[in-house]
């Protein structure tokens, strides 16, 4: 059973997308869980009519379990439109959500939530 999934969502012309992926590139499940020597990648891809978005700052919160790197939870888009932290496992075992989150110069904003396995 896969609980990790990509989730995008879509605010006017902007898109933002949310992937969590281990070391090999795998997702995250029963069977593959986060832990302390299998931390994922969180990666947010911000596009604009399919173009990327450079230099804007990507959100990234946990609910439930899981720690996200840098503390902060902040990261900048690169020329890719691709904004990444480093997810570890949290104080508890089971599922958990990463919350990506980008606001514009106008106040708009755009949060996707991807789920993962805990250990």
């Amino acid at each position: 059973m896969l609980m990790v999934h990509d989730d995008s969502s879509v605010s006017g012309s902007i898109e933002l997308v949310v992937s969590i992926l281990d070391i090999t590139g795998s997702p995250f499940t029963d069977e593959n869980p986060v832990s302390k020597d299998n931390k994922g990648t969180v990666t947010a891809t911000l596009l604009d009519e399919d173009e990327p978005l450079q230099g804007q700052l990507i959100t990234f919160t946990t609910n439930y379990t899981g720690k996200i790197t840098p503390v902060l939870g902040t990261a900048l888009t690169d020329v890719s439109g691709k904004a990444s932290v480093t997810l570890s496992s949290g104080d508890s075992k089971g599922a958990g959500q990463v919350v990506a989150s980008y606001t514009d110069e106008s106040g708009n904003s755009i949060t996707k939530v991807a789920g993962f396995i805990s250990n």
